[in-house]
């Protein structure tokens, strides 16, 4: 499930939500024991972990003091059962039934009138989301992985063919799970544009749910989200930290591909040389792109032991000199980059670490894109 609602409705107190929010996991294990008894399927899509007594509560706060939701609760809800449907997820009176005893039993000694209101507005919840999931044509796409490609230790490019090209702009994220997930879900970025041949391929960091992948795995891919307000008449600035490389290098082949190619700086950053794990990929890239500049950064001059580092790290003859250094202070040395939208991925703290040396040395802020990655609904 996901949380149902951010509002800020009064609602008056009630037992049984300040009791959910004291139970914590074993509330969500005890429905989803039972719900999986159900629905066995659903195993494959949704954790056992997920805090649902977080979502009850939520959806507490969109009803009223006799359990009925309020029409903006049933609206939001409806726009839920969407995502949720391209996750695979559309059974819902199931999992209310299943919800009702555990919390008879987390609730003997608060009032059955309080109990009963949240029984209500978990109920009208199920049948306005399985009325919607009904209507609802978005289902996972599935994909089956032919290539996996190990560039470092803990980096891999997965590539897969999907059964129904999935449609995503360059940069955007996909919402991807696997049968032996858990019912989890993970965020990755496609690292070439979406094609009719259904080819996709993902820079994967271990540990992370595709990172043990192997050929011929399948694997479910939800809808896209995220991603950037691209302007290809304007010159860009690309940082990427890591595996988030994958979508500034989405952006790259789509620029290539479109014949629309404004001068393009694109800092790599890793922590050792190993790990720039792409370097020979995106000289053949530049070889044919005048119009890209390509500074490869690291934090140490040179390998860990345990790194592992492959041909595809070594910078050809030609390519710039790797920097060693801060990302963000190697970056901001250059100027505010005034005239340039600003595009930074990777990992959130040093994505925000880099966009903070930015600012400091007066860039301003609207030039800087981030993505916003929304929450998986199943983690």
């Amino acid at each position: 499930m996901v949380r149902i609602l951010n509002v800020t409705i009064a609602t008056p107190p009630n037992q049984v939500a300040d009791q959910l929010r004291l139970i914590g996991d074993g509330f969500s294990r005890e429905v989803f024991t039972t719900y999986f008894r159900y629905v066995p399927d659903a195993q494959l899509i949704v954790s056992p972990d997920y805090p649902l007594g977080d979502a009850l509560v939520g959806l507490f706060h969109g009803s009223d003091n006799e359990g009925n939701l309020y029409p903006e609760t049933i609206e939001h809800l409806r726009d839920v059962t969407e995502i949720l449907a391209a996750h695979g997820f559309r059974s819902y009176r199931p999992l209310a039934d299943a919800i009702s005893p555990v919390l008879d039993r987390y609730c003997l000694d608060i009032s059955a009138y309080d109990v009963f209101i949240i029984k209500r507005a978990v109920r009208q919840a199920a049948e306005v989301m399985d009325e919607a999931a009904a209507l609802c044509p978005f289902h996972p796409v599935i994909g089956q992985i032919v290539e996996v490609e190990k560039r470092c230790r803990n980096i891999a490019v997965v590539r897969l063919i999907v059964d129904t090209p999935i449609e995503y702009e360059p940069g955007q994220y996909l919402s991807v799970n696997t049968d032996y997930s858990g019912g989890r879900w993970t965020n990755l970025s496609p690292s070439i544009p979406c094609n009719d041949a259904g080819q996709i391929e993902f820079h994967v960091h271990a540990p992370s749910l595709l990172s043990t992948a192997r050929q011929g795995d399948r694997i479910r891919i939800a809808a896209a989200g995220g991603g950037y307000n691209l302007d290809y008449d304007q010159d860009m600035l690309l940082i990427a930290h890591g595996t988030g490389l994958a979508e500034a290098r989405a952006i790259i082949v789509d620029m290539l591909m479109k014949g629309r190619t404004p001068h393009t700086h694109l800092f790599l950053s890793a922590d050792y040389p190993g790990e720039l794990y792409e370097l020979q990929g995106l000289w053949q890239l530049a070889s044919t792109a005048p119009w890209l500049f390509i500074q490869p950064v690291v934090t140490h001059e040179s390998d860990a032991w345990w790194v592992g580092a492959t041909e595809s790290s070594q910078p050809p003859r030609g390519l710039h000199l790797t920097q060693v250094g801060d990302v963000g202070t190697i970056v901001a040395s250059f100027g505010t980059w005034l005239g340039h939208q600003i595009i930074i991925t990777g990992p959130k703290k040093l994505v925000a670490g880099t966009k903070k040396k930015l600012l400091t040395r007066g860039t301003p802020e609207e030039l800087i894109q981030t993505q916003n990655y929304q929450s998986a609904y199943f983690i």
